[in-house]
């Protein structure tokens, strides 16, 4: 999840801002003016918008706003205020929060919950697979890792709902019936393309159309994804860590890896790349410090917002969905409620709103009209 994915992500994550409209100006000695054009600026205001009145000089105007008020790219926003969900509904701290179809599904110790509004859970049934790895494409969401504490296999479980899991036996150093893979540790999981891409612990990229038959990456970029803890499918392509703070690497189906330089001139990253979305138009990435850059073809990057530093856990510390992006300010692990949820809907204009009771393994899963963030204590927030 994992700041996840339809990847969760246990970090550092983002959102957007949007601002209202205003009555129009009418020019001068003018007694009625009607405008239906579109005013420009921070936020933009479509629709009809009449001004009434005696207008002389700067005159004095009652404005009637009936159209659509739009901001950055954003039609309506949420994250801006959290609401801890009830005590008594008895939601347990979730380790993996991810969203696909209208379900968020939520895994922690020893238990597995579904929710349709992030506020409302109920027990569903657990996966075999012991892994944080889980992502949503193609209407199955796909667990892997391995079974139980055995770490000499790799498994991949399977479900639509959180209510039935199959479970594959993908590869097994005991089994020579298993697939043609190898064991790897998953640190990373997600979809595109018509394709589930997973990253290794050790550079070892493996992927699958369905989750079930699984297929080692033929180019690993000369392996310099060893180190990346996160992969992201980003704009038609999937993305991973290059082997060095300037590099990324690139992938159109997932097997074939190809290493892309990149370049700002205002110094990003400052650390390695640690997550990668694309909203609106902009691809959108984090490093380990913190910063936060956007850009159109994730070559040339200019930063959007600085951080204090990204939640040091597992995965892509970036989410995606509705719309917007999200990441987690991390100031300290010391300082649990000196955190902040930032939120865009461009990469370029930020907000943010306090995120109390931050710990270590912050995740957050973005659905259609809520958000949910499991730090401690469960939150959701909405449209």
């Amino acid at each position: 999840m994992k700041l996840t994915h339809a990847t969760t992500l246990s970090l550092t994550l983002l959102l957007s801002a949007c601002g209202g409209g205003s009555g129009g100006n009418g020019p001068v000695n003018n007694t009625a003016v009607v405008n239906t054009g579109t005013s420009t600026g921070t936020n933009t205001s479509s629709g009809t918008n009449t001004s009434t009145g005696n207008n002389t000089g700067t005159g004095t105007n009652t404005g009637i706003n009936t159209g659509t008020v739009t901001a950055y790219g954003c039609t309506n926003k949420f994250g801006t205020t959290w609401t801890e969900i009830d005590a008594a509904k008895n939601v347990p701290y979730f380790s993996i929060v991810v969203y696909g179809n209208g379900l968020f599904l939520g895994m922690g110790y020893g238990d597995t919950l579904a929710s349709t509004d992030g506020e409302n859970w109920s027990k569903v049934s657990n996966s075999s697979t012991n892994s944080p790895n889980i992502a949503y494409g193609g209407g199955k969401f796909v667990k892997i890792g391995n079974a139980g504490l055995n770490f000499t296999n790799l498994m991949a479980s399977i479900t639509s709902d959180g209510v039935k899991w199959e479970d594959v036996l993908i590869s097994d150093g005991n089994n020579k019936s298993a697939q043609a893979v190898p064991v790897i540790k998953p640190v990373d999981i997600t979809y595109g393309n018509g394709r589930f891409v997973v990253l290794g612990e050790n550079g070892n990229i493996i992927w699958s159309a369905d989750g079930r038959n699984w297929n080692l990456a033929t180019s690993l970029a000369n392996t310099k994804v060893i180190g990346s803890v996160w992969v992201a499918f980003a704009n038609g392509k999937f993305f991973t860590y290059g082997g060095s703070k300037n590099q990324l690497s690139v992938s159109s189906d997932g097997s074939t890896w190809q290493t892309q330089g990149i370049t700002s001139d205002e110094g990003f990253p400052a650390d390695t790349i640690t997550g990668m979305q694309y909203v609106n138009g902009k691809y959108v990435a984090i490093d380990a410090k913190g910063v936060i850059a956007y850009s159109t073809d994730s070559i040339s990057w200019k930063i959007g917002y600085r951080g204090r530093g990204s939640t040091p856990v597992h995965g892509n510390q970036m989410v995606a969905g509705g719309g917007q992006v999200m990441a987690v300010d991390y100031a300290s692990s010391f300082v649990a409620d000196d955190h902040a949820v930032v939120y865009s809907c461009d990469g370029v204009h930020w907000d943010k709103t306090a995120a109390p009771h931050a710990n270590v393994n912050y995740m957050i899963a973005i659905g259609d009209n809520v958000a949910v963030r499991s730090s401690g204590k469960m939150a959701f927030s909405r449209r």
